[in-house]
């Protein structure tokens, strides 16, 4: 079972097993999605695993070019049974908190699926805004912990 987890503040201390960070631009986004998913890959992701993982990961690149400045910092780790995607920006935050459970627009509104979708995709979501920007992380556990718990869709 995913949960999401709302805004919070503050960074949460943890020993990455595996790490790989870099900064990236709108310029760059095509490169970092193929370095991300070798990445991945190399952590023990695979099949829907690994797609969901890259697709919600993309989503949150995709929203920092967006809505955060044009340009971020990925940062990826990996845990025991899980790994982590976290994006960094510094665009203006959130002016309103979204909800615990976020849920897409209507059908007819174009845009404004991209967390909601990260948020289906992956076991968490973990939003944190500040004046300096937005931290946005997903995670998703490694197949034998995603088996026993089905990903909602």
């Amino acid at each position: 079972m995913r949960t999401n987890v709302p805004m919070s503040g503050g960074r949460r201390d943890h020993p990455p097993d595996v790490a790989w960070l870099q900064h990236f631009d709108g310029d760059g986004v095509s490169q970092l999605r193929r370095t991300l998913h070798c990445w991945a890959e190399r952590a023990g992701l695979d099949g829907d695993t690994l797609e969901d993982f890259l697709t919600a990961a993309y989503e949150l690149i995709t929203n920092a070019v967006r809505h955060g400045g044009g340009h971020g910092t990925v940062h990826v780790w990996t845990q025991a049974d899980a790994v982590v995607c976290e994006v960094r920006d510094e665009g203006p935050g959130f002016s309103v908190p979204p909800p615990a459970t976020l849920r897409p627009p209507a059908a007819n509104v174009p845009g404004g699926r991209g967390l909601w979708l990260a948020q289906q995709l992956t076991h968490t979501l973990t939003l944190q805004s500040s004046k300096a920007g937005v931290t946005a992380s997903v995670t998703v556990l490694r197949q034998a912990q995603a088996s026993a718990g089905q990903l909602r869709r």
